[in-house]
């Protein structure tokens, strides 16, 4: 006696329902692991980012549109002395405070200078109560629909090369100052040397007259100690140049192996 219509439909319709159980689980499992290699995939790329920043000589900071940090690299943070910890979830103008009566400082305006081709520079104290001079740059980060969504910020610590810059400036007004006292001493020195001859004349003429003789005396030793002071000064003053020649390197070595 064959079966029933209605079992063989329930049959059919339980084939049909293991055959996509079975599908629909090797699906998953494709979709499992491709999930897997996609997020090993962000994992390394994340890990590749990370890298980069890390690795960067300039701080760099990642904020939302209204200056909120939600990333920040180790230069950042050598730079403003403070932890990472500390200094995500504040807004940058909390950071990078001004003086007072000065406009506190806007992404969108360092953003704006940035494409005018100028970095924003400030002084800041950091907690450790150094004083710093920095710049900061900054980017506008849009999403595909060309919204903005945050800014990338660059701050770069500059406190050395201004040290540097406002040094050699003022060697540089030294060295002019040098300039013009040893063109000062040589003016001066051009009439010692007659001033000291006419002195040694009259001192000669006055032999007779002791007393008035050893005024004369007097300005010839004082125009002669004068003129020393200012030869001295004029040596000082003057960058002196090596003399230069060509030498052989092989009796160069003879003689210190010699030594």
């Amino acid at each position: 006696m064959g079966a029933s219509p209605d079992v063989d439909l329930l049959l059919d319709a339980f084939n049909t329902f293991k055959e996509a159980s079975s599908a629909l689980e090797n699906s998953y499992n494709v979709l499992e692991k491709r999930a897997e290699g996609l997020d090993l995939e962000l994992k390394e790329k994340n890990n590749f980012l990370t890298s980069i920043m890390e690795g960067l000589p300039v701080g760099v900071l990642v904020t939302d549109d209204e200056g909120v940090i939600s990333t920040i690299n180790n230069a950042a943070s050598l730079i403003l002395e403070e932890s990472e910890a500390s200094l995500v979830s504040k807004r940058l103008p909390e950071i990078f405070k001004t003086k007072d009566g000065e406009k506190p400082i806007e992404l969108t305006d360092v953003s704006l200078s940035a494409k005018e081709g100028g970095d924003k520079q400030v002084s800041i104290k950091t907690r450790g109560k150094d004083k710093k001079t920095i710049t900061i740059s900054a980017t506008t980060l849009r999403n595909l629909q060309g919204e903005r969504t945050g800014f990338l910020v660059v701050i770069r610590d500059i406190s050395e090369i201004k040290r540097l810059r406002e040094a050699a400036q003022r060697d540089k007004r030294l060295s002019a100052m040098g300039e013009m006292a040893a063109s000062i001493a040589h003016q001066i020195r051009n009439p010692l040397g007659s001033i000291e001859l006419f002195a040694s004349l009259l001192s000669e003429e006055l032999s007779e007259d002791k007393e008035r003789q050893k005024f004369a005396k007097e300005i010839t030793n004082a125009s002669r100690t004068l003129n020393n002071a200012i030869s001295n000064m004029l040596l000082f003053a003057n960058t002196s140049k090596p003399r230069k020649s060509d030498v052989s390197l092989d009796e160069f070595l003879l003689d210190i192996q010699g030594v």
